[in-house]
């Protein structure tokens, strides 16, 4: 480890901020869900107002709203102040206000976003890495004309307004919980996901992966496949097989197969190893491990570290869990709970490599060309 990474601020496992936000982003339809994977961002449209434009608002406004993002679109798009808005015109302005404000002023670097695809049925998870910027028409040019030699065979985003993102994991909609199931009806280009309770947004971050930390609590997402349902033999079987319990809180939303949650206050990693050793007999070498091994940089409200999502995608997630698992030789015994309840620690959906994966949904012969965007606008 350089001297530079071991000065950062890095914690054995993923710890979310406490003002970490969830957002939802459509690709127009699904249209560049493989664009904005295969290039690690996310984008929106209306090309005429620019990330530069909106940071020049930002420092000459006093009180910087969407009303004021609105009146720079005006600006943008008739200068001259000739043209006659009907109602519906302005419904849309109002909207693209909206979605720039959002995009530029609250989206922020360690938020998390999913992207749906075509007809919704994948989900792209990653997270916010860095400030909004202003992409080079020359780029998109560039890689417009590379992408078939590439063989990149979908078509390629216009958008020059767009933020970095690591991208995580394709989840499937059957795997979303059902309290983000109004996301694939609806119609807003950006959404910010509003939660009922804790125990929602907790049960997203165990999706993106399975141990990590959130307002001064460790948790671990364990997956049973037991294929019948569980009955107060298995959940006696399951608590009386834990150490401590009376530290321990255990929240299920199940349907097995399905998911618990274990949850212990002031971060005490001990008794969340101690929780694996209780249910696959593990070694006592799991805690040595990934306090020297598993580091993943902390996701703050700033830029993330420099290499920290890089180091996070490649070292975590090229490398599942169940095989650092099996490498540090956790033997599931005919007698384990793990064995006898079908338990396992995994992730949800697919895990997105540095380079995209060309088996998602996305490959209807109508999306996958690489003609130009036609927006609004027509890009100036």
């Amino acid at each position: 480890m350089s001297d530079e990474e071991s000065n950062s601020d890095v914690t054995p496992l993923l710890s979310f901020a406490p003002n970490t936000n969830f957002w939802v982003l459509r690709a127009e339809g699904g249209k560049f869900y493989d664009d904005f994977i295969d290039d690690n961002y996310i984008g929106i449209r209306y090309n005429k107002v620019t990330i530069a434009d909106l940071e020049e608002l930002k420092e000459s406004d006093e009180i910087l709203s969407e009303d004021s993002v609105k009146e720079l679109y005006k600006k943008k798009y008739d200068p001259e102040g000739e043209k006659e808005m009907n109602r519906s015109a302005k419904q849309r302005l109002t909207q693209h206000a909206k979605q720039t404000y959002l995009f530029t002023f609250n989206m922020k670097s360690g938020d998390v976003v999913f992207v749906p695809s075509k007809r919704s049925e994948y989900f792209a998870v990653g997270f916010i890495d860095g400030e909004p910027y202003d992409e080079s028409a020359d780029y998109i040019e560039k890689r417009k004309k590379q992408a078939p030699a590439n063989g990149l065979h979908f078509a390629i985003s216009d958008y020059t307004k767009r933020r970095k993102i690591c991208w995580v994991s394709t989840i499937r909609r059957e795997e979303l919980p059902s309290f983000l199931s109004w996301t694939v009806n609806a119609h807003q280009a950006i959404m910010d996901v509003k939660f009922d309770n804790e125990g929602q947004k907790t049960r997203l971050m165990g999706m993106i992966f399975p141990l990590f930390e959130f307002e001064g609590k460790s948790y671990l997402r364990v997956h049973t496949s037991k294929r019948n349902p569980f009955n107060l033999k298995d959940w006696s079987y399951l608590t009386n097989s834990i150490s401590s319990p009376e530290s321990i809180d255990l929240k299920a939303n199940i349907n097995s197969p399905g998911f618990f949650t274990f949850a212990v206050a002031n971060t005490d990693w001990n008794l969340i190893f101690e929780i694996i050793k209780d249910l696959w007999n593990a070694t006592s070498s799991l805690h040595h491990y990934i306090e020297i091994g598993g580091f993943l940089y902390i996701i703050t409200g700033k830029d993330f570290k420099k290499l920290g999502p890089i180091r996070w995608c490649q070292s975590v997630y090229s490398n599942h869990l169940d095989i650092k698992l099996k490498k540090l030789q956790i033997k599931e015994k005919e007698s384990s709970i793990a064995n006898t309840l079908n338990l396992d620690i995994t992730q949800s959906g697919t895990v997105i490599q540095n380079k995209h994966k060309n088996d998602s949904s996305n490959n209807d012969d109508d999306h996958h060309t690489e003609k130009s965007v036609d927006t609004e606008d027509k890009q100036k």
